[in-house]
C-alpha cells in the first residue's frame, strides 16, 4: 500500500467509471497524499479532481496519458504538470507519434513520461534504449505492470539516462483488482520520487537531470576476464576499492546483468568468469581521468 500514485484514469477515459470528483474522494479513502489523474487523450477532468482534491487535503498533479505510436507498436505517453488549457482537442484518425506526443506535452509546459514501458518492451535493452533516445523527461518505473525484475531494469535505465522514475497503478475502474489505487510497489522510494517530480515540474520541460546527463562523459571500455577464477571476491573488492576514489559511477555490464562496481555483491552475482568479456561504463563528471584509469586497473588485476 502506498501514498504516492500518478496514473490514475476518471469516467473522462473511454473505459473509466469514476467521475473525477468521485476519484478525489476514493483516494482520499486509500490514504493517498499525492495523485495525479492522467485520463486518455483528454484533460478535461484535471480541474475538477484537482479541485475536490484540494477541499479534502490531497496534493494534486494535473496530467494526462496520450496514445501514440513507438516503433510501429501502440505506446503510451504521461504528461505531468500541464498547463491545461494549453492540451489541443483529441482528434480521430491515425494515432500520433511518440515524438508527436512528447512535443504536444512540452508545448504545453508538461513533462512526458513514458507510461508502463515494460508490456512495449519487457526487458529487451536495445528497443529501450533506441526509444529513449526521444526526449522523454522520465521513465513510469513502478507500474502495476512491472513485477520486481522490470521495475529493477526500468529503474537502471532512468538512472543511466537521467530520467525521472515515477509510478502508477493505472487504475480504470473498481472491478479490476490488479490496478487499485495505491497498490503499487514503490519500495520505499515514494518521497524521493515526489520531491523530483515536484521540482521538475517547477522548473519546467526539459528535465534537469537528462540536461546534466547529456553534458556529461561516459567512458566505456571492454575487457575480456584473463583470471583464473574470475571476478570472486579478493579482486572484486580491490575493485569496489578502486571505484570508490573517483564521483563517477562505474558499471560493469556482462549481457543484460549491470552492476555498480562498488556493490560488491552484485558484481559477484553477475559470474562473470575467466573468459568472459565484460563492457565497462565510467559514468560522470570526472569519466575522462577516471576511465582510463579503471580500465588500467582491470588490466593489471583481471
Amino acid at each position: 500500500m502506498s501514498w504516492l500514485d500518478l496514473h490514475l484514469h476518471s469516467a473522462a477515459s473511454p473505459d473509466g467509471e469514476i467521475s473525477p470528483r468521485g476519484l478525489a474522494e476514493l483516494c482520499r479513502q486509500e490514504k493517498i497524499a499525492l495523485a495525479a489523474l492522467t485520463d486518455r487523450n483528454t484533460a478535461e477532468g484535471v480541474t475538477e479532481f484537482m479541485w475536490r482534491g484540494a477541499q479534502l487535503g490531497i496534493r494534486t498533479v494535473p496530467g494526462i496519458e496520450l496514445e501514440c505510436t513507438l516503433d510501429g507498436d501502440r505506446a503510451d505517453v504521461l504528461g505531468y504538470g500541464i498547463e491545461t488549457a494549453k492540451m489541443p482537442e483529441a482528434e480521430g484518425g491515425a494515432l500520433p507519434s511518440a515524438e508527436q506526443a512528447i512535443q504536444t506535452i512540452h508545448d504545453a509546459g508538461g513533462l512526458a513520461v513514458l507510461a508502463h514501458p515494460g508490456t512495449v518492451f519487457g526487458t529487451e535493452e536495445e528497443s529501450a534504449e533506441a526509444a529513449l533516445r526521444l526526449p522523454f523527461d522520465g521513465i513510469e518505473v513502478f507500474s502495476s505492470f512491472h513485477d520486481a525484475e522490470l521495475t529493477a531494469f526500468y529503474w537502471t535505465l532512468a538512472e543511466k539516462h537521467g530520467l525521472l522514475k515515477t509510478g502508477g497503478s493505472d487504475f480504470h475502474r473498481l472491478s479490476d483488482p490488479e490496478r487499485r489505487i495505491g497498490r503499487v510497489q514503490f519500495y520505499h522510494q515514494e518521497t524521493a520520487i515526489r520531491d523530483a517530480l515536484l521540482n521538475a515540474i517547477r522548473e519546467g520541460p526539459p528535465y534537469s537531470g537528462r540536461k546534466n546527463q547529456e553534458a556529461r562523459t561516459v567512458y566505456t571500455f571492454e575487457y575480456t576476464i584473463t583470471d583464473p577464477v574470475g571476478l570472486h571476491a579478493r579482486p572484486a573488492g580491490e575493485l569496489a576499492k578502486e571505484a570508490k576514489k573517483y564521483a563517477s559511477k562505474v558499471i560493469i555490464c556482462k549481457g543484460e546483468k549491470r552492476a555498480e562496481a562498488t556493490r560488491l555483491m552484485s558484481v559477484m552475482g553477475m559470474g562473470v568468469k575467466c573468459g568472459d568479456t565484460v563492457r565497462v561504463e565510467v559514468d560522470g563528471e570526472d569519466a575522462e581521468q577516471a576511465g582510463p584509469a579503471v580500465e588500467a586497473f582491470f588490466k593489471a588485476k583481471f
